[in-house]
């Protein structure tokens, strides 16, 4: 985009698009399309009209013209779309939104005001219109809204538990001057200095500890998560989260009365007016103090949200594009399994894979939530690890239902299995392997009832899967004790980092020579873990498509855009350091991977989460942000026209009732169709003998650990697959340096006979031998002298399982 020969007079931006107002009142818009990049839809309503006013939110613009209309245009679900409030938006004297709302609000020349967007967080104020009379101002900073009246009282709608509510501190808002919003709380300044908070205690919302401070307080500033009081005398009063100013002077500021406060445009200049302020008033050491302060953060506030990744990526998203930011940010209510405790936002993780002592011996750690901001990790998997909760969110309205409660409270209608759509009768019901083994021929694979059926052929599909994601590691980082006659080799490919990308277009000398010794299993699924949505996967996909593989795309990331094990609803709205908002950031990234995956025919299905609750014993409580993220994904497939790929969510067992509480949980209906899971999966690890035989020493299939799992989801309403399996211990025990016998891989024939009836399908735990030794190949240069892919023993008993 350029704008060479437009004189530029404004320069307006959301989190994913830029607009320009030049001098003759037009617009030039660049950027993402869907998200204000793109005013092609406006060309006719913004046609002999010049433009006033932008006003821009997360991922939405607003275009007040000088005949007091407004024209929008962006994501449709966030304030882009109008259309619905058009005919109020006449005589509109300003209006209002912020980089991190989901909606906006026009103040009209009447005084009564007008907003549209994202309902539940700022968009619908149906209720409060006889409220929203002679308004004079409104503030916002994210999903909560405070309007000042004439009178001097406020009204408050959005997001409740962020200053949305007011009406525990009502009675106190009376001679109102001046309003500020924080991300979760409000204040308000009245006639007689004094001061007025509520919303989130602990970031701001209660001020009682310092209210003998708050005295002939001028202006109130705000971090995301605390407010600072600047009073008559020059000093300065700070409240809420010690981490972002709470407890001394916030190193980044917000002026929150634009129309009495201009504050100059970087913070040097902010520095030195609040110094010659200080200087004035005998305050010399505040002044000195803060000058500081900003040649500290001077550098943080070049750009306007430092947890923006504004990159380029191969599908389209320009440079100039801030990847950082929308979410769907509604609300998302706790649950009752909330078992809450100090979450642990360390800066590394141990996230390893060794079987445990248990019956059920699956150690999958959460391969989707994100552990770890720093450069390193320890990247296994271990069923004990401390992980870090630094999380995302993805904020819908999904309400709050208790994880543990009981299938008929849960999945009520429709846990009937007679109840479900009969397949044709020209269906195949024999479960097939679809079209593995190299055929090529990619059908998209769709849910009937509670099994999966290739679209176009009307057979049942059966998923025959392994799990792909090669490290490159060698034998010096096993986990388990090391022996002397095993010596660490060189891998011929770089070490990949935990959460790096093994699918992208650049590891194609790398995966060109795997994916034909998968498809030679006689599999026709691969699952991923890893993907960065600004690579392209072009190569990896078409050279699938030409296996007969499918993939299984994860929604959630390790290292940006993930989904924590936080209770709701900080998994959805949690602002964290150096990260920025993690819903907004879980949301973009998602939604980047949809739109490039949707394409392609073998993209089999979307994993929202993976084993959340293992993360944390507060991983249970961040369920409804599963919940929440599902529902997102679902509407965005459907506002973006794409396949319905389904979604899946993959859980650790866990064995017992719990494992069923949770899955009905997930794929129940609670306040649309939406937030319910297309799937459900289980990591099963606990079959770890050759037979399970009863007291005579004769095979018996009930006593084995899958016979629960029978019990559990042989009425399942959706469809079941085991997302990981294969146990390593016990009988399957195998070691350097010959890896000989292993896994035969017994439960294969069960899942195919004895399951049929429910399962649609099972993947293998994994591809590549890495530091939990459950590899299938040995991949060059694990060991020393190793330089060619070493097919085990347990490669070629699965190979004539499937």
């Amino acid at each position: 985009m350029s704008a060479r020969h437009a004189v530029v007079q404004r320069l307006h931006s959301n989190q994913f698009a830029f607009v320009a107002e030049t001098e003759d009142g037009k617009l030039l818009a660049w950027g993402c399309p869907h998200r204000g990049g793109d005013t092609s839809s406006t060309a006719s309503a913004l046609h002999g009209h010049v433009v006033q006013e932008v006003s821009s939110n997360a991922s939405a613009f607003a275009a007040r013209l000088e005949d007091g209309s407004v024209v929008t245009w962006g994501d449709p679900d966030f304030g882009g779309d109008s259309s619905s409030v058009r005919h109020r938006l006449t005589l509109v004297r300003k209006v209002y939104s912020s980089r991190r709302a989901l909606a906006f609000a026009a103040v009209r020349e009447d005084g009564s005001v007008v907003t549209w967007g994202r309902p539940d967080v700022g968009g619908n104020t149906a209720d409060l219109q006889h409220k929203l009379t002679n308004i004079r101002t409104i503030e916002v900073y994210s999903f909560a809204w405070v309007a000042l009246r004439g009178d001097g009282s406020v009204v408050t709608w959005g997001d409740q538990e962020r200053g949305g509510d007011s009406s525990s501190v009502q009675e106190q808002l009376r001679d109102v001057e001046k309003v500020c919003a924080n991300a979760y709380a409000m204040a308000a300044i009245r006639r007689d200095g004094s001061v007025v908070t509520w919303g989130s205690d602990a970031r701001g919302g209660d001020s009682s500890h310092v209210q003998h401070q708050l005295t002939e307080v001028e202006e109130i500033y705000a971090t995301s998560g605390a407010f600072a009081a600047a009073r008559a005398d020059g000093s300065l009063v700070t409240w809420g989260d010690a981490a972002r100013g709470g407890d001394r002077l916030p190193a980044r500021f917000r002026g929150c009365s634009r129309a009495t406060v201009q504050l100059p445009a970087s913070i040097f200049g902010f520095a030195i007016v609040l110094l010659f302020l200080l200087l004035a008033m005998g305050a010399m050491w505040a002044a000195i103090w803060m000058l500081a302060a900003a040649a500290a953060v001077a550098h943080q506030d070049v750009a306007p949200n430092t947890s923006a990744r504004n990159t380029s990526t191969a599908a389209n998203h320009s440079a100039a594009t801030n990847h950082s930011a929308t979410t769907n940010q509604s609300t998302v209510s706790s649950t009752a399994a909330n078992h809450s405790a100090a979450t642990n936002h360390s800066a590394t993780a141990n996230q390893s894979k060794v079987p445990s002592t248990a019956t059920n011996h699956s150690a999958a750690t959460n391969h989707s939530a994100a552990t770890n901001h720093s450069a390193t990790a320890n990247q296994s998997k271990v069923p004990s690890a401390a992980t870090n909760h630094s999380a995302a969110t993805n904020q819908s309205t999904v309400s709050s239902t208790p994880a543990n409660q009981s299938a008929a409270t849960n999945h009520s209608a429709t846990t009937n299995h007679s109840t479900l759509p009969k397949p044709s009768p020209a269906s195949d019901q024999t479960p097939s392997s679809g079209h593995g083994s190299g055929t090529g021929n990619i059908h998209p694979v769709v849910i009937k009832g509670n099994m999966l059926y290739d679209s176009v052929t009307g057979k049942r599909f059966f998923a025959k899967g392994v799990a792909y994601n090669p490290r490159n590691g060698n034998y010096g980082q096993v986990l388990g004790a090391h022996k002397p006659e095993c010596i660490p080799g060189r891998p011929k490919f770089p070490q990949l980092a935990y959460y790096a990308d093994p699918a992208a277009d650049d590891m194609e000398e790398q995966f060109k020579d795997y994916l034909p010794l998968i498809a030679g299993l006689g599999a026709n699924v691969i699952r991923l873990y890893n993907i960065d949505p600004e690579k392209s996967h072009r190569k990896f996909m078409e050279q699938a498509a030409s296996l007969g593989l499918y993939v299984m795309v994860p929604l959630t990331r390790g290292d940006w855009g993930f989904l924590p094990a936080l209770p709701s609803p900080q998994c959805y709205f949690e602002d964290l350091p150096d990260y920025g908002h993690v819903g907004l950031n879980l949301l973009t990234s998602a939604k980047l991977i949809v739109d490039q995956f949707s394409q392609y025919e073998n993209t089999f299905m979307f994993v929202v989460g993976n084993e959340i609750d293992h993360l944390d014993r507060q991983g249970y409580a961040a369920y409804p942000c599963v919940k929440a993220l599902t529902r997102d994904m679902h509407r965005y497939q459907k506002a973006e026209g794409y396949r319905k790929v389904p979604l899946i969510y993959s859980n650790k067992d866990q064995g017992g009732q719990v494992r069923l509480d949770i899955a009905e949980y997930l794929t129940c209906e609670l306040e649309s169709p939406d937030d319910a899971v297309d799937a459900f999966g289980l990591n099963v690890y606990s079959w770890c003998d050759p037979e399970y035989v009863d007291g005579t020493g004769a095979a018996n299939f009930q006593y084995s650990p899958y016979q629960d799992i029978v019990r559990h989801f042989a009425s399942f309403s959706k469809p079941f697959l085991f997302t990981e399996f294969g146990c390593n211990i016990g009988s399957f025990k195998w070691e350097c340096p010959d890896y000989r016998g292993g896994r035969t891989w017994p439960q294969v024939s069960v899942m195919l006979d004895k399951m049929s009836d429910f399962v649609s399908g099972a993947v293998a735990f994994e591809f590549s031998m890495e530091n939990n030794e459950f590899g299938l190949v040995i991949t060059p240069g694990f060991l020393k002298g190793q330089n060619d892919i070493k097919l085990t023993d347990s490669y070629f008993a699965l190979k004539e399982q499937f």
